[in-house]
């Protein structure tokens, strides 16, 4: 309710307090030539005093998930697992976690689901008050440079860490990592969650910097359903999400129509069937 109530007031009123008597913030770019000039308006959002969650978290709860993403001569693609757990708990099967900032800017999400989901809407308004002011769309690394601040003066308090991913005129494609800490950092591709750790030998073994859209959404969707296998906090159906420079288009994978599936593997069937110890699966290691 805290939250809330500054959303719907505090960000507000010191949205249009910073606007007031300040230049155009669509000198924040210069689509011609490609380069993000530093706003002002972007580089002192800071909201350490909103107190996003008001009470530190609980060390011992434990929360996973899978996303990634990857960058194409187009565009850029996100993909995340649905399976939303609380320790041991599962508590949604078909969650979402690739969430739409705009039309050309979304952003995957880890850690804490009600952290990250405030945290998102926190964001995607303030960026949608920035295009109502400037007329023309948010780049996408003013999306992420957004969720660094906020994340950053937060990280006493949060838990949740994201991928932003989208296109825009000056740089097309993109992929930012924002880590719980308040780390942005652009690359090519980037994995998160704790399915990520099962799944980084196969990424760094596979990637090629110049796949094409399909062969992306290919990558991201074998990628994924390894770490659902492997990991119990990472499972349910799998989503992806393309974005270009016409928008986007999602594709939802359900759990059994997976690239691979561990319980339809037949050497896992045959070790279960002769009862011998196999560390690398779930149901051994927790």
């Amino acid at each position: 309710l805290q939250f809330l109530y500054f959303i719907e007031t505090g960000i507000y009123t010191m949205f249009m307090y910073n606007m007031s008597g300040r230049d155009d913030p669509a000198r924040a770019i210069d689509a011609k030539v490609g380069k993000l000039m530093h706003d002002p308006q972007v580089e002192t959002f800071k909201a350490k005093d909103i107190n996003v969650v008001a009470q530190e978290r609980d060390a011992d709860e434990d929360m996973g998930t899978t996303i990634m993403a990857t960058v194409f001569a187009d565009g850029a693609i996100l993909a995340s697992d649905t399976r939303t757990s609380a320790g041991p708990v599962i508590m949604d099967y078909a969650g979402p976690k690739i969430m739409r900032i705009t039309d050309n800017i979304h952003v995957s999400r880890c850690g804490n689901a009600a952290d990250s989901q405030q945290l998102i809407e926190l964001v995607a308004k303030y960026v949608k008050n920035l295009e109502l002011q400037r007329g023309t769309p948010v780049p996408v690394e003013v999306a992420a440079r957004l969720f660094e601040q906020v994340v950053f003066h937060n990280r006493s308090h949060i838990g949740s860490a994201f991928i932003v991913a989208g296109w825009d005129e000056a740089n097309g494609g993109q992929v930012y990592a924002v880590t719980s800490d308040g780390l942005k950092a652009k690359v090519t591709h980037s994995v998160m969650g704790s399915g990520s750790v099962f799944i980084f030998g196969w990424i760094d073994s596979t990637y090629k910097p110049d796949m094409s859209e399909a062969e992306c959404l290919a990558w991201v969707k074998q990628a994924v359903s390894y770490a659902k296998a492997r990991d119990s906090s990472s499972g349910g159906a799998t989503r992806t999400r393309s974005i270009t420079k016409d928008g986007y288009t999602e594709d939802f994978i359900n759990w059994e129509e997976s690239p691979y599936v561990l319980e339809k593997d037949p050497n896992f069937a045959k070790m279960n069937a002769q009862k011998i110890p196999h560390a690398a699966t779930t149901s051994t290691m927790y």
